[in-house]
């Protein structure tokens, strides 16, 4: 077997395992913790291994015949297969690069217009591109050319265009935002964990893709052969091995740190009429929310808006002297969490861990005694929910 072809085909495949073993984490990690971004990232993450596996199918088919068929197999006039191959696994990879940046909005937990603005952008122009491609030039974004009998995918300049804009936005801002996960770890395991992370986040959304656009054009204008094994070899490689870096980064920590267990200081439960029946604080000891006057300043809020607003809260958030204190109401109980600063997933956090003690531990209020029946096990949860533990 040439060696090209080899390297061609061992390379795609483990770039497809590599992607699953990160979609079995993303799938473990979801069904802990609910994170609804997961989900969208688990089915690209699927069909882009998916599209790694149909790209090597032609190149096994030993029959010249059947092979030709294949590849020049037209669903219109002007479009085939593999068109639809190529364009849907550019598609693919801009909306993993736009999934990640709307991920490291969550994580960051302030809404920033123009990173938004960059997301959709580049999620609205690839799809525009897309079609266009579809419906009159296919080769407007994919090449195909033969590199000593194996027919690779080469993307354009515009496609190349397409990924890294996105690209350098997204290694910029998930940069800034892992080095203070990293500054602020709970202990030294995490903190390896996120620089695992970190490094394979910067070779599989940057360098890998620097590595296979330059590829590409190298391919296009001056040489096919160094093209391709930049491209196709040496450039999937380093994605694949960014892609099996944050997978050890899982296996590795256990812990989902993106929940930020760093930032969060004190959770407290309290009933209506203004009962803490349980509060725990995880980090700094010597520092916490006097627990007697929080519940009777909320319990007097809450008290308050159902008289004025026949509403038990409209108020979700409070920013206190470096501190932010996330606010939600669930049946007669009121859950507050005391973090350094908060974003979506802590506040999912919450929620979740809200609906559990209610359905757990919780009694309607003419026989709830104030009294949690396991103090223990409520922790567990709570350490469970929120990322403490894996």
């Amino acid at each position: 077997m040439d060696y090209f072809l080899f390297a061609y085909l061992f390379v795609h495949t483990a770039i497809a395992v590599s992607s699953l073993f990160l979609i079995r984490w993303f799938a473990i990690t979801y069904s802990k913790h609910k994170i609804d971004l997961l989900l969208l990232l688990i089915l690209v993450l699927f069909f882009l291994a998916l599209t790694n596996i149909i790209i090597e199918l032609p190149e096994l088919i030993f029959s010249e015949y059947y092979r030709s068929k294949i590849m020049e197999y037209r669903i219109l006039p002007n479009l085939r297969i593999l068109d639809i191959i190529g364009i849907s696994s550019l598609v693919l990879t801009v909306s993993i690069f736009v999934l990640m940046i709307v991920f490291i909005e969550g994580f960051h937990g302030e809404i920033s217009i123009p990173r938004i603005g960059v997301a959709i952008g580049a999620l609205y122009g690839i799809f525009l591109l897309a079609l266009a491609s579809i419906f009159s030039d296919p080769s407007l974004l994919v090449e195909f050319r033969d590199v000593g009998g194996v027919i690779v995918i080469v993307w354009t300049t515009i496609a190349w265009i397409g990924i890294l804009i996105p690209a350098v936005f997204l290694i910029y801002w998930a940069l800034s935002n892992m080095q203070d996960a990293i500054e602020n770890a709970l202990n030294e395991q995490q903190r390896r964990q996120i620089i695992f992370m970190r490094r394979g986040i910067i070779l599989s959304f940057f360098i890998g893709p620097a590595i296979s656009g330059l590829g590409d054009t190298i391919h296009l204008l001056l040489s096919p052969v160094a093209g391709a094994w930049l491209a196709e070899i040496i450039g999937y490689s380093v994605i694949g091995f960014g892609v099996f870096l944050v997978s050890l980064a899982y296996y590795h920590g256990g812990q989902p740190s993106f929940l930020q267990g760093q930032r969060i200081e004190q959770i407290i439960v309290i009933t209506k009429s203004g009962i803490p029946v349980y509060t725990h604080r995880f980090r700094r000891a010597e520092w916490g929310v006097e627990v007697e006057l929080l519940s009777g300043f909320f319990s007097a809020l809450q008290s308050a808006m159902v008289e004025t607003l026949q509403f038990p809260s409209l108020i979700r958030l409070i920013k206190l002297k470096g501190s932010e204190l996330i606010i939600h109401v669930k049946e007669e109980l009121t859950f507050l969490l005391v973090a350094s600063k908060t974003s979506l997933f802590l506040e999912r956090a919450l929620i979740r861990f809200s609906g559990l003690f209610c359905e757990k531990y919780y009694r309607p209020s003419e026989t709830f005694t104030g009294e949690v029946p396991d103090i223990e096990e409520v922790t567990s949860d709570l350490y469970l929910v929120f990322g403490f533990s894996p």
